[in-house]
């Protein structure tokens, strides 16, 4: 049982801004501290291994950490109950949290092994690199508020089917799971299993894996098929990926398809319905059809997306110029065909020794024809003061629809 400090980060920073809102007339100081912890305190290993030509293996670790999600200060959002630390004062409380893994533990031979403490997740290959969407905030485990990432469009099988307590075996590369229960007098029963495969050298330069799961019960059957095969010279290459799920008597699936030649790059992603982290969306989208071209021709790089092709047709372009070294001038534009909206944008930053500016401005125009407009104007600076940023700006939305005149800012920034 081995013990130590694992991992420590601790960042943060304070700051003032004077604000004028051009709308409401409000102006003054606004004073502010943010401070990013991440800390596990001590983390425990248990592990044993036997020795001979088969042998048994496990490995499990114990930590004790405190993570605050970027938060200004200790006061979480929900206080979660556990093992407590003084806060930033003294009617705060700070929970410790606990974490127990077992890493494995299995029986080891030669080129074999059989794993106990679980089975093997149905395989899921094909993720869409284009269709994306928020998540919303939450809090984490210690109560304060989480800033979530984009997930992206996957119709995941281990969403999916229902998986049973078994073993892992595996063997020159596959991965077999298999696990079952039941009862012999109600007549009840669960039985699922899963495969992956090495990855296959089919030919110079292609690799193919395979997999699949299924489940059974006396009330429902299930299944999924997975493959992916990826292919790449010097000069080029190409992937796809494909997974179908049946379930409860219906059949979906998804393909994803990557390229790359020279400065030219492919993404495409079919879904027989829309699904996001194992939900599919509502109302449903059926057909879900995008596609995305990027390439780079001397100064200039263009991108063509084109999302939910079959019904809604989000179409958009954007095109990025290296003026030279310190200016770029980037302008999109987009139009969505299923509710006749259209948007339009450019964004402009120029990066100095000194200091770094950017423009933006956006405009939406609804089927309507009623337009609206958000500019954001920028400039920061991290070389007249060291160790500080001196920054100022500009931002305005709603400038058309709601006559908004925006808000005035400037403030510096001091981080550690």
């Amino acid at each position: 049982l081995v013990g130590s400090v694992a991992f420590a980060g601790f960042t943060g920073s304070a700051n003032v801004d004077f604000a004028y809102d051009l709308d409401s007339t409000d102006y003054g100081f606004e004073n502010g501290t943010s401070a990013a912890i991440d800390v596990k305190f001590l983390e425990a290993i248990g592990e044993a291994k036997g020795e001979g030509d088969v042998y048994a293996d496990i490995s499990a670790s114990l930590s004790f950490s405190f993570a605050n999600a970027d938060e200004g200060d200790l006061s979480a959002t929900a206080p979660v109950t556990g093992l407590f630390i003084l806060g930033d004062d003294d009617d705060n409380l700070v929970a410790l949290y606990a974490k127990l893994r077992f890493n494995h533990a299995k029986i080891v031979g030669a080129d074999w092994s059989v794993g106990i403490l679980g089975v093997l997740d149905p395989p899921n290959f094909a993720t869409s690199a284009i269709d994306s969407t928020d998540v919303a905030d939450d809090t984490n485990k210690w109560g304060y508020t989480n800033e979530n990432d984009d997930i992206f469009a996957d119709i995941d099988a281990s969403e999916v089917l229902s998986t049973t307590d078994g073993i892992e075996v595996m063997y020159m590369g596959y991965t077999l799971g298999f696990g079952l229960n039941g009862n012999v007098d109600a007549g009840t029963y669960n039985i699922y299993g899963a495969l992956t495969t090495p990855e296959y050298d089919l030919a110079d330069g292609l690799k193919v894996s395979l997999g699949a799961a299924g489940f059974m019960s006396d009330v429902n059957k299930a299944a999924s098929a997975s493959v992916k095969a990826a292919f790449a010279t010097d000069d080029y290459s190409a992937s796809v990926a494909a997974d179908m799920v049946y379930d409860n008597e219906e059949l979906d699936a998804d393909v994803a398809i990557a390229a790359a030649y020279d400065v030219y790059t492919f993404d495409a992603y079919y879904a027989t319905k829309e699904m996001y982290d194992g939900t599919y969306t509502a109302p449903a989208v059926e057909n879900l059809l995008s596609a995305e071209v990027g390439f780079t021709v001397d100064v200039f790089t263009i991108t063509l997306t084109g999302l939910d092709l079959i019904n809604s047709q989000d179409l958009s372009a954007s095109v990025a110029w290296a003026v030279n070294d310190a200016l770029t001038v980037t302008v999109d534009g987009g139009y969505v065909i299923a509710d006749e909206t259209m948007s339009f944008g450019g964004l402009v930053k120029y990066v100095a020794d000194a200091y770094t500016a950017t423009a933006e401005a956006d405009v939406t125009i609804d089927a309507a024809g009623d337009a609206d407009l958000e500019l954001d104007f920028d400039v920061e600076t991290t070389t007249l003061i060291d160790g500080a940023t001196l920054y100022a700006g500009y931002y305005a939305k709603n400038m058309l629809t709601l006559d908004k005149l925006g808000k005035i800012t400037v403030g510096v920034e001091i981080e550690f």
